[in-house]
């Protein structure tokens, strides 16, 4: 009986006795019991801040596609560049990227293929 309110000599021995003594272990839990409080303040911190900053950027996006769509119709995309804003195009831009990628398909895919058989 005298050895359990002796006070312990080592960090093992004090965690042994912390773990034997409810009291003790209570008082032991409360700074954990702080941290875990904290820890889920700040996860619905962030939570809130993701949550927030998603919805901002959805509303923005969907204002600017709203907005776009009433500029885009066929003279935009089938005319060519023109001086006169109501006339102009961006056909031969589309074009000059259709043509690139197909040259750079053409000779990147057999390149591709011939290295990995090779491998």
């Amino acid at each position: 009986m005298s050895s359990m309110l002796a006070e312990p000599s080592s960090p093992k021995e004090e965690r042994r006795c912390i773990l034997h003594d409810p009291v003790r272990l209570k008082e032991a839990a409360k700074p954990l019991e702080k941290r875990h409080r904290l820890e889920r303040i700040f996860r619905g911190f962030c939570i809130c801040v993701a949550v927030s900053s998603v919805g901002i950027l959805l509303f923005l996006i969907s204002a600017l596609v709203v907005q776009g769509v009433a500029g885009i119709d066929m003279t935009l995309l089938s005319a060519p560049p023109s001086p006169h804003p109501e006339e102009a195009g961006m056909f031969p831009a589309i074009m000059g990227t259709v043509w690139l990628l197909v040259l750079t398909a053409f000779f990147a895919l057999p390149l591709g293929v011939g290295t990995a058989i090779m491998l």
